[in-house]
């Protein structure tokens, strides 16, 4: 038989038992109510925008539709010129290079064929370096140009003289070739471009039709670049989880029986 005091130690035993029960039960509650009420994860997706799905898309307009800078070579002194040279004279330009490639096929030319202003050409010599040749002068020969940009453009604009015919027109978004259009150069009119698809340099060339032709450059027009000021960091604060409405409530209550715990043992 269980004395007095056997029996109040049987009694606390089941009260911490009972209190041991409710508390997970509580817990349990509170658990779930934490994964309902706390805020869903945002989950970034990939569209998967395609780099060279787009299809071929450039088109003759009339007209640049963007604010432009034309980078007329007749404003440069005559001779050869260098690609700085160039950007300090057309520094809103975005140009970033000016490359002409080996000659295969052509041979040096002069600037005799629809004549217009001084021209940007190969030089004479041979070097393939940047020459800005006056109407009857002498260039050197080369397969193609190509202008690389400091940031990706839609649109461009050129003029083609000692030249009647065909010319190709290859854009690029790095060393992927995301557009090609071929226009009749007769006349050396200036004539404009767009691309659908964003491009950073342009290459320009007769081939593969007609590896034999020369050609100078009297214009080039390419979309305006606004310097832009250096923006200051903002501050990026990490957002703190907080509790929705149902966690609150499921906090309180288990709060509420910690509390009946404790009394039941100090009473």
């Amino acid at each position: 038989m269980l004395g007095l005091a056997g029996k109040k130690s049987v009694i606390v035993l089941k009260e911490v038992l009972m209190s041991a029960k409710s508390t997970k039960r509580i817990l349990a509650f509170v658990a779930a109510g934490l994964v309902l009420a706390s805020p869903a994860m945002a989950v970034d997706e990939d569209n998967g925008a395609p780099g060279n799905a787009s299809p071929d898309a450039m088109s003759q307009i009339a007209a640049m539709t963007v604010p432009a800078v034309t980078l007329n070579f007749g404003l440069m002194p005559g001779g050869a010129t260098t690609v700085a040279a160039i950007q300090a004279q057309f520094p809103d330009a975005g140009i970033t290079d000016i490359v002409f490639s080996a000659c295969t096929g052509a041979q040096p030319g002069t600037y005799d064929t629809n004549p217009s202003t001084r021209a940007l050409a190969a030089d004479p010599s041979g070097s393939l370096g940047l020459f800005l040749v006056d109407p009857q002068g002498a260039f050197g020969c080369f397969d193609d140009i190509t202008i690389t940009f400091s940031g990706p453009i839609t649109q461009f604009g050129a003029q083609i003289a000692d030249w009647n015919g065909p010319m190709n027109f290859n854009v690029y978004d790095g060393a992927s070739n995301v557009g090609s259009i071929q226009l009749d150069t007769t006349s050396s009119p200036l004539q404009f471009v767009e691309s659908t698809v964003p491009f950073d340099s342009l290459v320009i060339t007769a081939f593969p039709d007609f590896p034999v032709a020369n050609y100078v450059f009297p214009n080039l027009v390419f979309p305006e670049v606004i310097a832009q000021p250096t923006p200051t960091p903002t501050p990026v604060e990490e957002a703190v989880p907080t509790l929705g409405s149902g966690g609150i409530v499921l906090l309180v209550i288990l709060i509420a029986g910690i509390g009946v715990i404790v009394m039941r043992r100090l009473f």
